[in-house]
């Protein structure tokens, strides 16, 4: 019996056939591993990007019930579909490990799957669609059921080939639903660190410095979405003068992204338009009485802001947001 296992792992890892016997070498195409938030609970994820919920040997029906209680279970539940060779090894060889392990053994003969037959014709299809059944993984002598509308069930004896069985067998059932985006991994453009949610580059070096419009121009031109840093909320501000202090910068001042309009001393974060709402100004700031000033983190007033004429050359920090792997 144990060779006979080995055997069918071996097969399993090595062909899938599209009539019957397991072409395409799993061991040798890659597979999506399991992901957090791959499935909506009560399904289990899968190696693949599938979802299943196995109901063992704890809940029976006949196949139409089946139908109904994975609709239950997730509005887009339903009996599970192999519509590809790749998901018929991938679930094929799941189910076989995990009845294995027999934590949670099958009641036999196994579970039903969503294809079912026409007429009397033995010939089946796909329930959901319609469509008819290209990778099937019949058990030899199979189908044979003489009964009309027959459903197909996994025969967990039988390394889970298909059999067909009447409709109205009460047997446990193996629903699916479609997985979840994998999470899309994000890094930061080159130059930049990561901090929080955002990505931001420093440029301390006195060679660095520029006046506040090419500062500008230059952040933009790094990475997508790049700019003068802006301070959106406190929490930010926070975050960046922790790093800030933290950092051994050369301490000087260091242009970021915001604006004055005209000579009202409020301003603005040039890269969204939107108004200044709280400012981390150093005492007695701002003192600038020119039109269209700038601000700037002052390292020797425990980088506070000051505002400054824009032409001025200084250091400055650029900003960007994270963008896929």
């Amino acid at each position: 019996m144990h060779s006979l296992l080995s055997g069918f792992v071996l097969a399993l890892a090595l062909v899938a056939t599209i009539d019957g016997a397991l072409d395409l070498p799993s061991n040798e195409r890659p597979r999506i591993p399991v992901y957090e938030g791959q499935c909506d609970p009560p399904f289990s994820p899968v190696e693949g990007s599938h979802c299943y919920f196995l109901s063992y040997n704890k809940m029976k029906s006949d196949w139409l019930s089946a139908q109904l209680v994975c609709s239950w279970l997730h509005p887009n539940g339903r009996l599970a579909e192999f519509e590809t060779v790749e998901e018929l090894v991938d679930a094929t060889e799941f189910l076989f490990k995990d009845n294995q392990d027999g934590t949670y053994p099958w009641a036999a003969p196994g579970p039903w799957i969503g294809a079912i037959e026409l007429g009397d014709s033995n010939e089946f299809v796909w329930a959901s669609s319609n469509s008819p059944i290209e990778v099937p993984n019949w058990s030899p002598s199979r189908p044979n059921s003489p009964t009309f509308g027959d459903g197909v069930a996994l025969d967990v004896t039988n390394f889970f080939e298909w059999i067909d069985l009447s409709n109205g067998t009460e047997i446990p059932i193996l629903c699916e639903i479609p997985s979840n985006p994998p999470p899309v991994e994000l890094t930061c453009s080159d130059g930049f660190f990561s901090l929080g949610d955002r990505c931001y580059a420093v440029f301390d070096n006195d060679a660095d410095r520029l006046s506040w419009y090419n500062a500008k121009t230059l952040c933009t031109s790094l990475a997508v979405g790049g700019h003068l840093v802006e301070f959106q909320t406190a929490d930010e501000l926070g975050l960046v003068k922790d790093h800030l202090l933290e950092s051994n910068y050369d301490c000087f001042f260091y242009w970021i992204g915001a604006e004055e309009i005209g000579n009202t001393n409020t301003y603005f974060w040039t890269s969204s338009g939107q108004v200044v709402v709280f400012y981390d100004w150093w005492s007695g700031q701002p003192d600038d009485g020119t039109s269209g000033d700038a601000i700037g983190l002052r390292c020797s007033d425990n980088w506070r802001w000051s505002d400054e004429p824009k032409y001025g050359t200084r250091r400055f920090i650029c900003e960007a947001p994270p963008v896929d792997v």
